[in-house]
């Protein structure tokens, strides 16, 4: 587990974390350009954040 990145997304130690199929289950769910869309959106929103 690795503490800075728990810190930078949020987490609290003891706070269950996503299971690691869920980004390839959302991709699965949604056509390849609203995926993508939906991926640089949320890169925008982190580094709107880290900035």
């Amino acid at each position: 587990m690795r503490f800075d990145m728990l810190f930078f997304f949020g987490y609290d130690i003891d706070q269950t974390l996503p299971w690691q199929s869920t980004l390839s289950r959302t991709r699965q769910s949604y056509e390849e350009d609203v995926y993508k869309q939906l991926c640089k959106d949320v890169l925008r929103h982190v580094l709107k954040k880290a900035w």
